[in-house]
């Protein structure tokens, strides 16, 4: 492993710990903030959702 590759090895491992500590401290769940920026991904791209299909998604809300 080369020092770049290590470096950002160390990143990641520092940032995972990161989340977690700041998870911790807000008392947010991994998975409410991963359903979250789902439902910010949906809106940021609703656009690309033809009429036609959105008629499938009757129980949300558009």
């Amino acid at each position: 492993m080369t020092a770049k590759e290590k470096d950002i090895a160390e990143a990641k491992r520092q940032e995972k710990e990161l989340l977690a500590l700041l998870l911790e401290k807000t008392g947010v769940k991994k998975q409410d903030l991963i359903d979250m920026i789902c439902r910010e991904f949906i809106k940021d791209n609703l656009a690309l959702v033809t009429p036609a299909e959105r008629e499938r998604f009757t129980k949300l809300v558009f």
